[in-house]
């Protein structure tokens, strides 16, 4: 756990935010950080149900430039909501969301 201090510090390299974790914008989620030699790093955290709940940060990468690095982080998180939407897909494209059941 951070103090109040590390995490004043931490917010200050921030320099985008998708989302946050609290309703009070206090803790991003999804986020670009400044790095201590001037790059970007994008940084999405996933969620994993198995098989406790917990919370894991992934970098996406260290980039030169502020914008692409937002991109970066733009395109995985668009990407990873139409993978989540697949599975309520049909044949023919639409979204069905009466998922079928086993039995």
């Amino acid at each position: 756990m951070m103090t109040p201090q590390e995490l004043e510090l931490f917010k200050r390299r921030i320099v985008y935010v998708a989302t946050y974790l609290d309703d009070e914008h206090e803790l991003p989620c999804n986020y670009v950080l400044r790095t201590g030699d001037g790059k970007f790093e994008a940084i999405a955290t996933h969620y994993f149900d198995i098989p406790e709940k917990e919370m894991r940060e992934r970098s996406l990468g260290i980039l030169d430039d502020e914008k692409v690095a937002i991109k970066t982080l733009q395109a995985h998180l668009r990407a990873v909501h139409l993978a989540e939407w697949e599975d309520l897909r049909t044949l023919d494209g639409k979204l069905d969301f009466n998922p079928r059941t086993i039995n």
